[in-house]
């Protein structure tokens, strides 16, 4: 898990691109087609994509953070 956090830091760009996957699986995909179109399968559906995007490390970074960080 640290390994993952470290290379999304040094990566912003990959960390955009993997967060936004995520969240679309989670979000759209997993409730719509598993758990039916139903409110409740959506909210887990936020849940489950912010647990996981947690655990991955990808997060949104801000642009003046990522640049000042260079």
């Amino acid at each position: 898990m640290k390994k993952s956090r470290k290379y999304f830091q040094e990566h912003p760009k990959i960390s955009y691109l993997a967060n936004l996957i995520v969240m679309i699986i989670f979000i759209w995909l997993i409730p719509y087609y598993l758990l039916g179109n139903k409110r409740l399968s959506y909210i887990i559906g936020i849940v489950a994509a912010v647990i996981v995007v947690n655990l991955a490390g990808a997060f949104w970074y801000p642009s003046f953070v990522v640049k000042s960080k260079k």
